[in-house]
């Protein structure tokens, strides 16, 4: 008999392992998890001028640590430090093309347990699921 959990509580364990599966993958191909929430979001930023602050914030770590953090990603080729056209006490932090590359290797570590999730379940297990899940969103949304 399985035990009943609050759906709440089963959610977040879902996403948890979901995570850690992410995690691990990353950390077996030597790539610790601090460096892929910092490329995402370069990636996801690229766009925009991006500072250490920035990052901080995003990542709600200390600045020594992404300071640090930030030093072996350089010196590992995927980021750089680019001072401002406009301020010289502003240095921006950029996504290398090395970088870029990393970023579709840990996509791909998504992928991967997107599809151990997906193969759990039968296409119309999946249906029903995201209906419920688009569901619940839309009543907590109110």
């Amino acid at each position: 008999v399985m035990e009943y959990k609050p759906l709440g509580y089963k959610l977040g364990e879902v996403s948890r392992l979901f995570h850690n599966k992410v995690k691990k993958l990353a950390n077996d191909n030597g790539i610790s998890s601090t460096y892929f929430h910092i490329i995402g979001f370069l990636k996801r930023n690229k766009e925009k001028n991006i500072t250490q602050k920035d990052i901080c914030e995003f990542i709600k770590m200390k600045a020594p640590t992404i300071s640090l953090t930030l030093q072996s990603m350089e010196q590992d080729g995927y980021v750089e430090r680019v001072k401002s056209e406009t301020d010289s006490r502003c240095t921006y932090v950029v996504l290398t093309k090395k970088g870029e590359e990393l970023d579709d290797k840990i996509r791909g570590f998504f992928q991967i347990a997107e599809r151990t999730m997906l193969d759990a379940l039968s296409n119309d297990e999946l249906m029903m699921l995201n209906n419920c899940l688009e569901k619940i969103s839309k009543e907590l949304e109110k």
